[in-house]
């Protein structure tokens, strides 16, 4: 199966700045909203400094997600070959 990355994951996409430490810390990551299509993901996260040049920590592939078909949200067959996330614009005739 081939892997496609889906988002690249950083603290400071979120403003979210932590200075550096020395030991462990607890940094809790939540997202309102994840809409994807079935299928089997996985998940990274890197946490740094606000330009991104140092890496206080990288968990790559630390979560695996797998998303089954059928949901109140979801109306519709979503077919694997018809896309990776689920959204729903608001629309407007104008």
């Amino acid at each position: 199966m081939q892997k496609i990355v889906v988002s690249n994951i950083e603290n400071v996409d979120s403003q979210f700045n932590v200075e550096p430490f020395i030991g462990e810390r607890t940094i809790e990551v939540t997202f309102s909203d994840l809409r994807f299509y079935p299928d089997q993901y996985q998940l990274g996260f890197w946490i740094g400094d606000k330009t991104s040049e140092e890496t206080y920590d990288y968990a790559k592939n630390c979560i695996n997600l797998i998303v089954t078909d059928g949901s109140a949200l979801v109306k519709r067959n979503l077919p694997k070959n018809s896309g990776v996330i689920f959204l729903t614009p608001n629309w407007q005739i104008l």
